[in-house]
């Protein structure tokens, strides 16, 4: 009865509102968007931090190695986690390729091009840099969409052959971090695609095979421990104090292999415990979700906010201004100022579709 009283006008709203609720209840996996908005939190946060403390100071900050032991690598693990689909689901491989390209290549070029108008490098130096060097850029969006390249090639290479995709992804995964390890090449941001390679692998595996899927506590919660144990004595280039070296094995294939342990300990909860616990639309859960929609621009945006800050000196006259105040407190205060001002451009930039597309992918 109460929908017969109802004006034409309103009864197509409310088929529009139950459309939108519909397609965000179904379409999308509340708790994989849910964990994506708290890990961008902590990706702002973790370069509030480094930018208050700065390069060498940040290294003995607690707080910062506990975020970077793993909030990337989860991101990764997360995306390879969505990679997966069931046969007969998924796209063709170079349909797949050409939307990636669009999702994640055409955000980090317009980005790119965004911080040039505050480089104080030439123009043409700027131009290679965004290819040779991408590291100094929106890294993320380049790796993904490399990493998501070479899985599709393996993925497409298994099929063929007839070989076991499990075993050609690790097989490739060993094979990029050898390459990475012996040459040390750092162009291209091949070290991030090698390393990252890794999480995006695992992510994807643990959604194919459910043999490494758990619901049980008593699984979690002591991955959970070693996780947070790991964290506590990360450092980004060097070894615990506790840990012994071994004759003839490199420095650096050490750390790296702490490093990843801790991260695929974290990726391995997260991605097991955040359906049991961020699966719900209550307060605050589907905000955090909405960050997590929005992770693209969060990420891209307060990049150029701090990056915009620091080239044009405003931080320094900022700092000198808080000399005063404790340092946590400047950090926060620029965690704050950079989600808001990240919040704000992406909302602007949602209102046109074609902003929309070339600078947050939504193809």
């Amino acid at each position: 009865m109460g929908t017969l009283n109802m004006n034409p006008g309103s009864i197509i709203l409310k088929s529009y509102v139950d459309d939108r609720m519909a397609y965000h209840t179904h379409t999308r996996l509340l708790w994989a968007d849910s964990l994506k908005g708290w890990l961008i939190l902590l990706v702002v946060l973790g370069h509030s931090l480094q930018w208050t403390f700065g390069d060498v100071g940040i290294d003995h900050n607690h707080l910062w190695n506990w975020i970077y032991s793993f909030h990337m690598s989860a991101f990764m693990a997360v995306s390879g986690w969505l990679a997966y689909r069931p046969e007969g689901k998924a796209k063709p491989a170079g349909r797949l390729i050409l939307h990636r390209a669009g999702q994640l290549l055409v955000p980090y070029f317009c980005w790119s091009v965004v911080l040039l108008f505050f480089s104080k490098d030439s123009l043409v130096s700027n131009l290679l840099n965004f290819v040779l060097c991408p590291d100094n850029y929106f890294w993320f969006l380049w790796v993904l969409f490399f990493i998501h390249l070479i899985f599709t090639f393996v993925k497409s290479a298994s099929n063929r052959l007839h070989l076991n995709l499990a075993a050609a992804i690790m097989a490739t995964a060993l094979l990029l971090v050898a390459v990475m390890v012996v040459t040390e090449f750092r162009l291209f941001g091949y070290q991030y695609i090698a390393y990252h390679f890794i999480f995006f692998s695992f992510g994807y595996l643990i959604h194919r095979y459910p043999v490494l899927q758990t619901r049980r506590w008593a699984v979690l919660l002591p991955c959970a421990i070693l996780w947070l144990v790991l964290a506590w004595w990360w450092r980004m280039h060097d070894l615990p104090s506790w840990m012994p070296s071994f004759p003839g094995m490199p420095e650096t294939l050490l750390v790296y292999v702490y490093r990843t342990l801790t991260a695929l300990a974290a990726a391995f909860f997260l991605l097991n415990a955040a359906p049991l616990v961020l699966d719900g639309n209550r307060f605050p859960n589907r905000h955090v979700v909405t960050l997590g929609q929005w992770s693209l621009g969060i990420y891209t945006a307060h990049l150029s906010y701090l990056t915009l800050l620091k080239q044009t000196s405003l931080l320094l006259v900022l700092k000198a201004g808080w000399r005063s105040w404790p340092d946590w407190l400047f950090a926060l205060v620029l965690f704050v100022s950079a989600l808001a001002i990240s919040l704000v451009v992406v909302w602007l930039l949602m209102r046109n579709r074609y902003t929309a597309r070339v600078m947050l992918g939504k193809f």
